[in-house]
C-alpha cells in the first residue's frame, strides 16, 4: 500500500514516518508541507492512502480534499477535534488527535488496511460531506482521544443551543454540533428527529405511550423516555408504519 505524510511541521512528519517504519506492508512515497504542496503530491503520486494535517498554509486538509481528482482513503492527523464529525461525514478512515500513539496510531492502520483495497472512490471532491450514503460511524471525543463509534449503537441524541450529547450503550458523548446538522446527516440510517431537542434512531425505540397535550413518549431499548412534540408525530408515524412498536396509531 503507497501513502503519503502531509503535515506542516517537519518534526511531526519525521516522527510519523518513524512510527510508520513498522508496517512493512506500507510505503511512503512523498511528504508536502502545505495545502498546493499536498494537491500536487497526491495527484502525482496517487497514493492509496494519505495521512492529512487539517490546519496547514496555503489550503486547509479539507480544502486539499476539494481540488484534488485522485481519491485515497485519509487518515486526518491534527491537534483539533472540532473537524471530528466532519471527517466521518467524507468517510476519512480515522481521525488521529496529535499528539498520538504508535498503538492508536496501528489502530488506524488496521483499519486502512481493511478498507483500502478494494477501495470505493469515495472522495471524489470534499463535496463527498453531502452524500446520501449511509454513515457507519461517528467520531466522539473521550478523555483526551477520539473513540469511533458505530453509527447502530447510538440511541439517541440531545440537543442544546450549539452542543449535543449523543447516547451510546449508556453513556453519554459531547459534541460541538447542532442537532439539526446532526439530524441531517444521521437521516440515511434510520434517525428521526421526534422533537427539538431529540433525535432517535428507530431501531431502538420498543414502545409509545400516549402522554398530555396529544403528545407521544418513546420508551427506547435502555427504558429512556423522550418526547415526541405534536408537530413531529405525523412524521414519526408515517417512519413507524408496519413496524411492530406498540402505541403507535394512525393519525
Amino acid at each position: 500500500m503507497r501513502c503519503v505524510v502531509i503535515d506542516d511541521e517537519e518534526m511531526a512528519r519525521r516522527k510519523l514516518r518513524a512510527l510508520l517504519g513498522d508496517a512493512t506492508w506500507l510505503t511512503c512515497v512523498g511528504e508536502a508541507a502545505d495545502g498546493q504542496q499536498a494537491v500536487r503530491l497526491i495527484d502525482q503520486a496517487r497514493p492509496d492512502l494519505a495521512f492529512l494535517d487539517i490546519r496547514m498554509p496555503g489550503f486547509s486538509g479539507l480544502q486539499v480534499l476539494e481540488r484534488v481528482t485522485h481519491t485515497p482513503r485519509i487518515i486526518f492527523t491534527t491537534a483539533f477535534d472540532e473537524f471530528a464529525v466532519t471527517a466521518f461525514e467524507i468517510r476519512a478512515v480515522d481521525y488521529l488527535l496529535k499528539p498520538f500513539s504508535a498503538s492508536r496510531l496501528r489502530l488506524a492502520l488496521d483499519r486502512a488496511r481493511e478498507v483500502v483495497s478494494p477501495q470505493p472512490a469515495l472522495l471524489e471532491r470534499a463535496g463527498a460531506a453531502l452524500r446520501r450514503e449511509v454513515p457507519q460511524q461517528v467520531f466522539v471525543r473521550t478523555g483526551g482521544s477520539l473513540l469511533a463509534l458505530p453509527v447502530a449503537s447510538i440511541e439517541r441524541i440531545e440537543g442544546s443551543d450549539d452542543y449535543s450529547s449523543m447516547w451510546s450503550s449508556g453513556r453519554s458523548y459531547l459534541l460541538y454540533r447542532r442537532l439539526s446538522e446532526l439530524a441531517e446527516f444521521l437521516e440515511t440510517a434510520g434517525f428521526i428527529r421526534v422533537h427539538r431537542s431529540h433525535i432517535v434512531n428507530v431501531s431502538h425505540i420498543v414502545a409509545a405511550h400516549s402522554a398530555e397535550g396529544g403528545r407521544l413518549d418513546l420508551t427506547l431499548r435502555s427504558g429512556v423516555r423522550v418526547p415526541v412534540s405534536r408537530s413531529r408525530l405525523s412524521a414519526l408515524r408515517k417512519t413507524l408504519a408496519g413496524s411492530a412498536v406498540p402505541g403507535v396509531g394512525a393519525d
